[in-house]
């Protein structure tokens, strides 16, 4: 849904005057968090000249920009609006809560290089938060909502622009309720495998631990990725244990025990058929050209 371009109004501390609405403010120049609990917010369409990272905390809210159709977000989700975009943004519930983080658009821009994600108004649009990023908004809106100034507010409004621009270059935009779902579904089974790898992979569990039988949480995991929980797992523990190999002088056996294959010739065979080398021939083969592009 477009707006038409008489109502585009550039972003003021002051405009439009529902968004100072019932919100604490703490800034350090590039951050500027806000939080919200207005009952019937609404904001016209308009428009900043930062970039916006929209965080749902409580209720919901229907969100409108020039390029899309409108859509319903909801505490697990975080909108984001470049520089220039127009949006708008109303109540769809008795009351609501989000925090608005406005960024430095080249600041921001840095966050998204550094993920090799090419900065541009194609990114716009709602997507699934992780965990992580679940996390640091529950606390950036209790900083926020006790008023007071606070280094780590600052460091939760960091946090979060971090974490979103990890997740711009993963994710596409979302516009259906149920895939939103399945991608929040997949993105919490994959926080789960990455901090266990060592850990061997018990379906039934994991689907326990989200609220699903296991073959619900394998069918959602397979069509959002491609990959079957054990080729992921597999794809993640290998990644892990080249970097180890590279950068620690842990042993082959301390090494496979840490990404979870504790049997030395299970290790050896998964990370040849991935690599086409044993973990051994890898690290000399490391050594050498470190060695070599020293001289």
């Amino acid at each position: 849904m477009r707006s038409p371009s008489s109502s585009l109004q550039p972003f003021t501390p002051q405009t439009p005057a529902l968004l100072m609405a019932h919100t604490h403010e703490i800034s350090d120049g590039a951050l500027v968090p806000k939080r919200n609990a207005a009952s019937g917010y609404a904001s016209t369409w308009h428009r900043h000249d930062c970039a916006m990272l929209l965080l749902p905390v409580a209720g919901r809210l229907r969100s409108s920009d020039e390029i899309s159709q409108d859509v319903l977000i909801r505490p697990g989700v975080f909108v984001w609006v470049p520089e220039g975009f127009t949006h708008q943004t109303l109540t769809q519930s008795s009351a609501q809560t989000h925090i608005a983080l406005y960024i430095d658009t080249a600041f921001f821009n840095t966050a998204l290089r550094a993920v090799n994600v090419k900065p541009g108004a194609g990114l716009a649009g709602v997507r699934i938060a992780s965990p992580s990023m679940t996390h640091f908004t529950a606390m950036l809106n209790g900083f926020l909502s006790s008023g007071a100034h606070h280094s780590g507010a600052m460091a939760c409004a960091g946090a979060l622009m971090h974490e979103s621009a990890r997740l711009i270059s993963r994710q596409t935009t979302l516009e259906n309720t149920e895939k939103l779902e399945r991608l929040a579904t997949v993105e919490h089974a994959r926080e789960i495998l990455l901090s266990r790898l060592q850990e061997p992979l018990r379906v039934d569990a994991l689907a326990q631990e989200l609220k699903l039988s296991a073959r619900q949480l394998q069918r959602i995991f397979k069509l959002e990725t491609g990959m079957t929980l054990d080729a992921f797992l597999a794809r993640e523990r290998i990644a892990e244990a080249r970097h180890l190999l590279e950068s620690t002088p842990l042993s082959i056996i301390d090494i496979g025990n840490a990404v979870g294959w504790g049997n030395p010739s299970y290790f050896s065979r998964c990370f040849r058929e991935h690599t086409g080398s044993t973990p051994g021939e890898f690290r000399l083969r490391h050594r050498a050209a470190t060695t070599t592009a020293l001289l």
